[in-house]
């Protein structure tokens, strides 16, 4: 996990990671912006997210962002990195398409609830918002103007080739971002876990 927040110390990123002892720096997180990246799938994002909104009493935010490369979205017809088709898609083809992104956004939308009807369980005030748009931009913009105290964002370990051509949301959140990132990824249990990281 990599936690950043310039106003805080090392020491206090560490209560992140043993909320027993008491912290009144850590009292101030009171709006947590939860990134995530499968409304279909409970990923780290969501569930320490929720545990955070949990312990420290605050609200929280779901974000998913629609980008045309992610996850299992549908691809436009003939839609490829490396590859421009020599002729152009049918009206047919074009309408397919556009109807699986429909239900691809509904369905993804109705597992955003879903998240949401979870945290309301745990008594915690949730919304949910589902925008287009770059991630890291959007997840940065909507910080901004929902007035977020803290964002949480995952890091998928990609190849290089990957990195070189999408770029790292969770380092683009963490340079851009106007309030403190908390970042967590999973790890396998022969990895060992990074310590928490604060700005000095």
């Amino acid at each position: 996990m990599i936690f950043s927040d310039p106003s805080l110390t090392l020491a206090d990123a560490a209560r992140f990671f043993d909320p027993s002892q008491p912290s009144r720096s850590l009292a101030m997180y009171h709006k947590i912006l939860i990134a995530i990246e499968d409304p279909s799938v409970d990923h780290a994002p969501f569930r320490q997210g929720i545990d955070l909104a949990e312990k420290l009493g605050a609200s929280v935010m779901l974000l998913h962002v629609l980008f045309p490369g992610e996850g299992n979205a549908p691809m436009p017809p003939g839609d490829d990195l490396f590859f421009v088709p020599a002729f152009l898609p049918d009206d047919a083809l074009l309408q397919r398409y556009h109807e699986a992104w429909q239900s691809y956004i509904d369905e993804n939308l109705k597992q955003l609830k879903v998240l949401a009807d979870v945290a309301a369980e745990r008594q915690i005030p949730a919304e949910w918002s589902q925008n287009h748009g770059s991630p890291g931009k959007v997840i940065c913009q909507l910080a901004h103007t929902w007035d977020a105290d803290l964002v949480v964002v995952g890091h998928r370990r990609q190849s290089t080739l990957s990195e070189l051509f999408m770029g790292s949301v969770s380092n683009y959140v963490l340079h851009h971002c106007p309030c403190a990132v908390l970042v967590t990824q999973e790890v396998s249990e022969e990895a060992n876990p990074s310590e928490p990281v604060a700005n000095p």
